[in-house]
């Protein structure tokens, strides 16, 4: 009953496997699932051989034999089936795996092409707001103070449009590593006693998923960045202009408080990136250091768990000689 289960099964994860090749699955992972199938089948076969060799061997041993025979096929017969219930956990615990990251993939994409089609379209604006700026390339200084103010007005437009764009970003990054975070605990929750047995490659996944967000969060913000200096540089050679000019005198009182206005906000906001960097960067050392001692604790268990193991394969070796011994 088991041995159909186990070749009913494997044709399944053969092909979640295929299905999911292509969306970043490590290869670790992929070798382990790959590793715990053949198990599964060479554990059927095997299975499939001795029930056959035994129907075979009932009518021509001897009664000697019949007696030691029978009291060594349920024990064989357990150990198969305690191998191939250990290989079904081992697989459906690799199904889960992969259904939740083909689950985690499919969101990240879905988050790419949203921040890209939202990157793109900001930094149209942008470029269209620049182009008259560029072509021209020094301030027309009979330009009405009104119109000054327009771009003024425009340009400020832009940056609000960059800090939601950023914001949106950031609030996506905080998402993502809250799911990070509640599925790396309800994986090791639901994991095994020892957790250096059968859980080994959560934490790998688990790490490299959080590197994905960090980096994706550092292009992001380093983009944000490069568009803010441009524009920055820009606003500083039309102020310049402005404020340099000779007909500085006849210039509205109205235009010069709006650029020192503008270079106050610009100032305000750099702090403010200034600080929101520095928490960031607080937070991500909290979570690597978490990460580092929740790795020592389970290696500590490892550990533990091998000591453990070592011991009760001593206290059988002893309750086998002991039995030769008494026998």
């Amino acid at each position: 009953m088991t041995d159909d289960k186990g070749v009913d099964v494997i044709p399944q994860a053969v092909e979640i496997l295929e299905s999911l090749s292509n969306l970043g699955i490590s290869e670790s992972l992929r070798n382990r699932v790959h590793l715990a199938l053949n198990d599964l089948t060479n554990a059927t076969c095997e299975n499939s051989n001795n029930s056959n060799s035994n129907s075979k061997n009932v009518g021509v041993a001897s009664s000697s034999s019949s007696k030691k025979s029978s009291s060594s096929n349920p024990k064989q017969e357990s150990d198969l089936t305690s191998q191939v219930k250990s290989l079904e956990q081992k697989l459906g615990l690799s199904r889960s795996i992969m259904k939740k990251l083909y689950h985690k993939n499919v969101l990240l994409e879905k988050e790419i092409q949203l921040f890209k089609a939202n990157s793109e379209d900001s930094i149209l604006n942008y470029d269209a707001l620049l182009r008259p700026l560029t072509s021209q390339g020094s301030f027309d200084r009979s330009n009405d103070p009104s119109l000054l103010k327009t771009i003024l007005l425009e340009r400020e437009m832009t940056v609000r449009q960059l800090q939601q764009a950023l914001a949106a970003s950031r609030r996506r990054c905080t998402l993502l590593e809250f799911q990070i975070q509640n599925s790396s605990s309800s994986d090791a929750s639901s994991s095994s006693p020892f957790p250096g047995l059968s859980a080994a490659p959560l934490p790998g996944s688990a790490n490299t998923a959080m590197k994905d967000v960090v980096a994706q969060a550092t292009l992001h913000l380093a983009k944000y960045n490069q568009i803010r200096e441009e524009y920055n540089k820009y606003l500083k050679q039309r102020s310049g202009v402005i404020l340099n000019s000779n007909r500085k005198a006849k210039a509205s009182s109205e235009a010069q408080e709006v650029v020192r206005r503008l270079q106050s906000r610009l100032s305000a906001e750099r702090e403010e990136r200034e600080a929101e960097a520095a928490l960031y960067s607080a937070r991500l050392y909290e979570s690597e250091r978490a990460s580092s001692e929740w790795f020592v604790e389970r290696r500590r268990l490892e550990e533990v768990a091998n000591k453990l193991r070592e011991e009760l394969e001593a206290r059988d070796r002893l309750d086998a000689e002991m039995e030769e011994c008494v026998g």
